[in-house]
């Protein structure tokens, strides 16, 4: 919305009463919000450097598929996925490392994830009461 406010404090348009603005920057936010904040970014410059009136939506569109600068974006979510996953299983391990070796306190167990709980059941790791709660369960060495 910013960027259409500069847009039109910058370009010239078709005069317009109050409620007309209203319809017209509620027909724009709901075609262009789809767009990256780079992507409306390059509207805003693009439009500026080109148009010698208020950009149609249309016309916005047209300017909005030339914009190829979010084309990392994916390979980036890809990487943050990736990292986002490598922290959980470090920190899994860890959890099943503590309670491998006996090291885990009863308040740290009731603080795992269920689904961590459930793999070190699975794991031998821990027992499952029959009230639902877990416990370490001993290691005879």
């Amino acid at each position: 919305m910013d960027v259409m406010t500069t847009l039109q404090s910058c370009l010239p348009s078709q005069q317009r009463n109050a409620i007309s603005i209203e319809v017209q920057a509620e027909a724009y936010w709901q075609t262009l919000r789809r767009n990256s904040l780079a992507a409306i970014k390059h509207l805003e410059v693009q439009a500026l450097n080109r148009c010698e009136w208020f950009p149609t939506i249309a016309e916005c569109q047209c300017i909005l598929s030339e914009f190829t600068g979010d084309s990392h974006l994916p390979n980036k979510r890809a990487s943050v996925r990736r990292r986002v996953q490598d922290e959980r299983q470090a920190r899994l391990d860890e959890a099943m490392g503590r309670l491998s070796t006996g090291e885990a306190s009863q308040a740290e167990i009731d603080a795992l994830p269920e689904k961590w709980k459930s793999i070190a059941e699975t794991r031998s790791l821990l027992w499952r009461g029959d009230d639902g709660s877990y416990t370490l369960r001993e290691r005879k060495f």
